[in-house]
């Protein structure tokens, strides 16, 4: 656990990532009412930004949809709006590669 020079306390790094993660899930993991939109969350010390996309297809997807998201967490202090044409860009851009090519749900293409 990380420490500062002359500083008692730690900082437990799990505990703060579950924190924000649950403070802020319910707008990053969102169903399709958010779908197609940018959110921006602006919460412990960070703004986080999210475009929840979905692709229907009752052929190629088990649950005839597929929900995901791409976002960007940046420092408070850095104003969000340029970034919001780039999220909507990427976003779109892996919502094409998957409808061409299967590229977010095919097993050859995921990590």
């Amino acid at each position: 656990q990380p420490t500062h020079e002359g500083d008692t306390s730690t900082i437990d790094t799990e505990l703060l990532q579950n924190s924000i993660f649950a403070a802020t899930s319910e707008y990053i993991i969102t169903g399709n009412e958010l779908a197609n939109q940018t959110i921006t969350v602006s919460t412990h010390g960070m703004h986080i930004l999210s475009r929840p996309m979905i692709i229907c297809d009752s052929q190629r997807y088990e649950r005839n949809s597929l929900l995901f998201a791409v976002g960007f967490v940046l420092r408070r202090n850095v104003d969000p709006r340029p970034y919001w044409p780039v999220l909507s860009n990427l976003s779109s851009t892996f919502r094409y590669m998957e409808v061409e090519s299967e590229f977010l749900s095919h097993h050859r293409t995921r990590p």
